[in-house]
């Protein structure tokens, strides 16, 4: 018999691994995909101004107690103004200003009467601009998942949603430097932000995921979250830019620390984890991934000499496991051919003398 729990989760694995399929709307043009406040009325609470176009023509100055009917539709980028003291940025929301026409107002939750919370409210209408659709929708039902208490069956899901969300609004909201770092500190779940050169980004804090695993009955997630808090990401658990893996010399570069059996010590532990729990198996396999990459991708240096490098690559082309697939022992094969070449050692090997 078919386990539907187990359906449920590949279909949700499928709209995951689906998720940068999708085009931005054009600049300056509505967003129309997800009119998710259409047909709900706000009055004004201070003079507002209305536009014929986001951010252009003014048509019209409405007054505090303006009844207004917001059509669903935000500008596709994020506008800044100012109001007061501070430095506001918020995408245009479209209004119908009568009848036969439509306007647009600037999105601050200060000049409206929000029912919702303002910060939400106003995220909301920030995402809705500047992700697609199908990201946007996937957002709104992660947090949905995130206030469940029982997430047994979704809970890995959750997680893999949230890093592909991750990405992919650190790189939609990298034109927005005047962001607040501390309005986006629970926009993700799961996740601390930080600001990197005025640009937002997440970490995960892999302490969060494994306080929900410990809380189902969901041994594989358990296992899967304590080994990323423990192994990857020690000694604090939060993603913190670098793996365990990894020699950081500063906060965007590092060195991989190949020939000291990190690598391999971690591929035998990940085998024998992916027999164990199969239903993380593609966790498993990304950290594999992540960690043949490392080893052998051409533009990887490295902090250890030559020889110590050559017999920990030995080793893991070598690895008697099957969590290993064979292409990725021919691409370790390749590094190793590679960097025998003494050329290769002078640019990428033995940086820990240099």
């Amino acid at each position: 018999m078919r386990n539907p729990s187990l359906i449920f989760y590949c279909c949700l694995l499928l709209v995951v691994l689906l998720s940068n399929c999708q085009a931005e709307a054009p600049i300056d043009q509505a967003n129309n995909n997800l009119p998710v406040f259409l047909g709900k009325k706000r009055t004004t609470l201070t003079n507002v101004t209305a536009y014929a176009r986001p951010h252009e023509e003014p048509l019209a100055q409405l007054p505090p107690g303006t009844q207004l009917l917001f059509t669903g539709l935000v500008s596709s980028r994020l506008y800044t103004s100012y109001y007061q003291q501070d430095t506001l940025t918020q995408p245009y929301l479209q209004i119908q200003l009568s009848p036969q026409q439509t306007a647009w107002v600037f999105g601050h939750p200060a000049y409206f009467s929000v029912q919702e919370n303002p910060l939400t409210w106003q995220w909301n209408n920030r995402l809705q601009a500047v992700m697609p659709t199908e990201a946007f929708n996937r957002y709104q039902e992660l947090a949905t998942v995130w206030r469940q208490e029982d997430q047994a069956s979704v809970l890995l899901l959750a997680f893999q949603a949230t890093r592909s969300l991750r990405n992919e609004l650190t790189k939609a909201l990298a034109d927005y430097p005047t962001l607040s770092l501390t309005e986006a500190q629970d926009l993700l779940p799961g996740c601390l932000a930080y600001q990197d050169h005025r640009h937002l980004s997440w970490w995960i804090d892999f302490n969060a995921w494994q306080t929900r695993s410990a809380a189902t009955a969901a041994p594989d997630d358990d296992a899967l979250f304590h080994f990323y808090r423990t192994r990857i990401y020690p000694p604090d658990g939060i993603e913190y830019r670098f793996p365990a893996w990894s020699f950081p010399v500063s906060s965007t570069q590092a060195h991989s620390l190949l020939g000291r059996g990190i690598h391999l010590r971690i591929l035998q532990q990940l085998d024998s984890l992916n027999q164990q729990y199969p239903l993380a198996t593609t966790e498993w396999q990304y950290l594999c991934e992540l960690l043949v990459d490392d080893s052998a991708n051409p533009q990887t240096t490295f902090w250890e000499d030559f020889p110590l490098i050559r017999t920990e690559l030995q080793a893991l082309i070598k690895f008697p496991g099957t969590l290993l697939l064979p292409e990725q022992r021919r691409y370790l094969a390749h590094c190793l051919e590679n960097l025998a070449n003494p050329a290769q050692q002078s640019k990428r090997v033995n940086f820990r003398e240099r």
